[in-house]
């Protein structure tokens, strides 16, 4: 089905059926969202949404034309696409390729609670290789190199019975794309 659709893929899920059908959808046809059970309201809230999360990603995805450099900034976090390099503050992070591949996921899906499933398709592209405690091991050693506080974190949070959100409030909220010229 991705390969048929240039847009994010949201799946109306009947209110009684099993998560782990709705998980296996997920990996099998690479879906965005799920939504059970929901008003008109709701799920066109989540379609507007996702819609704008797809027509941003070039932002979030490393540019390899030219001699333009992607850099985002995300309250006190730097991150260089080209170079896979970030930074809290003036503090270069040493992130594993796992942790910066979730951070990236979850800055490009900021305020939106995110899934274990979700995760897990999007960072390791099945679950096979993902189960519940390495998702929350690794998201886990992100928080303690991301948030001031890891324990009562700010910026991912988890969403008990839900999954995770990453959210920045701040003077600067969101995400700034700096390009430059080198």
């Amino acid at each position: 089905m991705r390969s048929q659709v240039a847009g994010p893929i949201l799946l109306l899920a009947d209110a009684n059926q099993p998560i782990d059908q709705i998980c296996s959808y997920f990996l099998t046809y690479h879906l965005d969202d799920y939504v059970r059970k929901a008003s008109i309201n709701e799920i066109a809230a989540r379609i507007v949404q996702k819609l704008w999360v797809y027509q941003n990603k070039d932002r979030l995805q490393i540019n390899r034309q030219g001699q333009a450099t992607t850099n985002l900034t995300v309250g006190d976090l730097k991150i260089d696409l080209n170079k896979f390099q970030v930074a809290n503050g003036t503090n270069r992070l040493s992130l594993s390729p796992i942790e910066y591949k979730l951070l990236l996921f979850f800055i490009s899906h900021s305020n939106t609670v995110l899934s274990r499933a979700q995760i897990a398709s999007a960072v390791w592209g099945n679950t096979s290789g993902a189960t519940l405690r390495i998702i929350d091991t690794h998201i886990s050693n992100l928080r303690k190199k991301i948030e001031k506080k890891p324990k009562k974190p700010q910026m991912l949070r988890t969403i008990r019975g839900f999954g995770y959100l990453f959210k920045y409030e701040g003077e600067d909220a969101g995400v700034r794309d700096q390009r430059q010229q080198r």
